[in-house]
């Protein structure tokens, strides 16, 4: 994956730790690769003061992989606008524009972490990052989580259920947001049934969308057959489409398409693909429309069913 990774993108430069530097000799002279851990007297060389650099919400901020699990991995290419446009949305839907704590649950290499990493950055808020090992540390985790103040995590369900066995749950202080797959009804129910009043979280969405383009906040006073999928937030437009991309109506199940301003560019190298996903917007003049593949339906309250 990582060989894959470096020659689609024709990387030049590789920032990685000199226990893993062997794992990149056979690159030459093709790749300059520094190691962080060795470089530090170097940079401490270098002058503090910030570059004059400014990028344009064109550009990209990142290029970052799917897992690949139905294919060859695809780089999604995502500029600072698109990146921009989630987290004012993330702030102003959530109200999180507060100096909080945010505990980093998952591999930077997903974009599931970027909600806390940009958030905590564009806030001026503080990041807890966990070792692959913490993360899989009961123990570890619980004694963090009772001597360290940490306001909000995002985390897959199935993560969160591993980790809170019994009477014992991991929560943060203020809010828990639960992404990258079906949020389950026992795992509301657990924390419900807990003396916390933190807010709950489902939040949906494509890479290809940028990082996530639905939320629902769980009534913890109401019960549920289902957990919706939400409400678009930032500049975004949800559609139930059928096969001809004719809009359903609601309580019809079709595939669940979204436009916005978190659309990503594409697909790295990847025209024929792009061009397959993101597709001329049918019902508007100018823009585009991306198809997610996953089914869903408008609920009679006005949010998406999964």
């Amino acid at each position: 994956r990582l060989d894959f990774i470096l020659e689609d993108t024709a990387a030049h430069h590789l920032l990685t730790h000199s226990d893993l530097s062997d794992m990149f000799d056979g690159y030459g002279d093709s790749l300059f690769v520094t190691t962080m851990d060795t470089f530090q007297e170097v940079l401490e060389g270098y002058s503090a003061t910030s570059l004059d650099s400014r990028p344009t919400p064109e550009q990209l901020v990142y290029v970052i992989y799917t897992s690949g699990t139905t294919g060859v991995p695809k780089g999604v290419m995502v500029e600072h606008g698109n990146l921009l446009d989630y987290i004012e949305g993330l702030i102003t839907t959530l109200d999180i524009n507060q100096v909080y704590s945010y505990g980093l649950m998952s591999t930077p290499s997903a974009d599931l972490g970027n909600t806390v990493l940009f958030g905590s950055l564009c806030t001026g808020g503080i990041l807890h990052a966990f070792s692959r090992d913490t993360l899989m540390s009961t123990n570890d985790l619980f004694s963090y989580f009772d001597t360290h103040k940490v306001d909000i995590i995002k985390i897959v369900p199935s993560h969160w259920s591993s980790l809170s066995i019994g009477d014992s749950i991991l929560l943060p202080e203020r809010a828990i947001i639960f992404g990258g797959e079906i949020l389950p009804m026992d795992v509301v129910k657990k924390i419900q049934d807990s003396t916390s009043c933190i807010d709950i979280i489902n939040h949906y969405g494509p890479t290809e969308t940028t990082i996530g383009k639905l939320l629902h906040k769980i009534d913890l006073d109401s019960s549920y057959s289902e957990i919706p999928l939400g409400y678009p937030f930032s500049n975004t437009g949800v559609y139930i489409l059928d096969h001809h991309n004719g809009l359903l109506p609601r309580g019809v199940v079709g595939e669940l398409c979204i436009d916005g301003s978190g659309l990503a560019r594409g697909y790295l190298n990847k025209e024929a693909i792009t061009a397959e996903k993101f597709i001329d917007h049918p019902f508007k003049s100018e823009g585009r429309l991306y198809k997610t593949g996953d089914l869903a339906r408008w609920l009679p309250d006005g949010t998406i069913g999964f």
